[in-house]
């Protein structure tokens, strides 16, 4: 089997998708019963939703590096033309997390 060089890979251009064209709400539905990462997908999503529904949640986004790659870089522009102003956390319970070098308190 011949080796793939980066030129072949590099061939095909990512197409990014446009969610606002996508209703996802029935397949985060069918993740719930499936392996582990569909059911923390669907989890997150209830999770997201009730920030929606909360006036006084704070705004926060947490992204894989990999998804840009991925197709999902016009995603991105779409929930930042969309953000609202961040609040400030309200609930003393949440701490900062810590760099992985720093030691546990």
């Amino acid at each position: 089997m011949a080796k793939v060089t980066k030129k072949q890979l590099l061939k095909e251009t990512v197409k990014h998708i446009d969610i606002k064209k996508i209703d996802g709400k029935k397949i985060i539905d069918a993740y719930r019963g499936m392996s582990f990462s569909s059911r923390d997908t669907a989890r997150a999503a209830d999770i997201f939703n009730m920030n929606l529904a909360d006036k006084n949640a704070s705004v926060w986004l947490t992204l894989a590096g990999s998804t840009s790659a991925g197709g999902c870089m016009q995603v991105y522009a779409d929930i930042g033309s969309a953000a609202t102003t961040p609040r400030p956390i309200r609930s003393p319970s949440i701490r900062r997390r810590t760099s992985a070098a720093s030691p546990s308190a």
